[in-house]
């Protein structure tokens, strides 16, 4: 839907969706039953329906490894859209964006969805918010021409000299403000053979919770609340329950022309990438078993962030360009 504005401008209002079926899984077609006991000695191996059946059959270890097109996925969004066409030296297009992807399998460029199947006999039991989801995504990028030199709203009779240092600039900039993508913690010691282990959420705690002091790279969420599963259950977690590290960051470039001629003309180009530097954090420990309350021993890396994407950081490029 869209609707026509003042000023050059437009508003547009939509909704997207789309269903994905029979997408591929490469995961384990000789599968169990999920068995909560304390008998060690009972292996997932063990319970696997092909090995049960055949005992006179060489044992095919892990498993069977198939690609199998049992995938299937979900996607919708709200979205909207103000643009302002170029006139009186500016331009902009801001975009919002809510969206929800779901999804029982991963893809070949986003990776594993969920790490395994809670119920390893249905693959439906991995569908869950997708590790591509991005809740929240706002964009909006700008171009505008300083009305200041000579032709130009002010300054319009400036001299040569003052038209050379301060006239005819240019800005144009990108903001991108999006939250994190879904992603999920690993338990562990879960009693038994389960299909997936995830930790517990103590009573009366949301799952990514923030810390009291507020998320910081140090401990990215609340991880008090998270525990050992039970005895004889596979945790309470629940799949992709977590939100990763959102980004925030702003391009912005200036240019100032210098006229020789009419037709050559020089221009100077500033360019800053991420010009605020704000890090763009890569996901936290998700292994409940590096938690120190867990384990002393270990690296206490639970909820800890280590790193930032590559490539995110703030870089400056200057460049000077000849049009002829």
């Amino acid at each position: 839907m869209q609707r026509e504005l003042p000023y050059d401008m437009a508003l547009e209002l939509g909704y997207e969706g789309n269903h994905q079926a029979h997408q591929l899984i490469l995961g384990n077609t000789d599968t169990f039953a999920n068995l909560a006991t304390t008998d060690t000695s009972i292996s997932a191996d063990s319970l696997r329906y092909i090995n049960k059946a055949c005992a006179t059959c060489v044992s095919v270890g892990n498993g069977l490894s198939m690609t199998v097109s049992n995938g299937f996925g979900n996607y919708a969004a709200g979205t909207a859209k103000l643009e302002k066409r170029f006139s009186r030296g500016l331009q902009f297009l801001t975009a919002y964006t809510w969206s929800h992807a779901l999804a029982n399998a991963g893809t070949s460029l986003s990776g594993s969805n969920n790490l395994g199947f809670p119920d390893p006999t249905n693959w439906g039991s991995g569908y869950s918010s997708a590790s591509w989801d991005i809740r929240h995504s706002f964009t909006t990028s700008f171009n505008y021409d300083i009305p200041f030199g000579k032709g130009k709203q002010f300054g319009a009779n400036m001299n040569r000299v003052a038209d050379a240092l301060v006239g005819n600039w240019h800005l144009n900039g990108v903001v991108v403000l999006r939250t994190g993508v879904a992603y999920g913690l690993n338990g562990q010691s879960c009693q038994g053979q389960w299909g997936r282990c995830e930790p517990d959420v103590i009573a009366g705690a949301v799952a990514n919770q923030a810390p009291a002091g507020g998320r910081t790279p140090e401990q990215w969420f609340d991880i008090s609340i998270y525990k050992v599963a039970a005895p004889l259950t596979g945790g309470n977690l629940g799949l992709q329950a977590m939100t990763g590290p959102p980004t925030k960051t702003l391009d912005f470039s200036t240019f100032k022309d210098f006229a020789v001629t009419e037709r050559f003309k020089f221009q100077f180009r500033g360019e800053a990438f991420n010009l605020f530097n704000h890090p763009v954090f890569s996901l936290p420990g998700q292994n409940i078993n590096d938690s120190k309350a867990v384990n002393p021993s270990n690296n206490g890396q639970f909820g800890l962030i280590t790193s930032t994407v590559g490539g995110t950081e703030r870089r400056l490029q200057f460049s000077l360009r000849l049009a002829f």
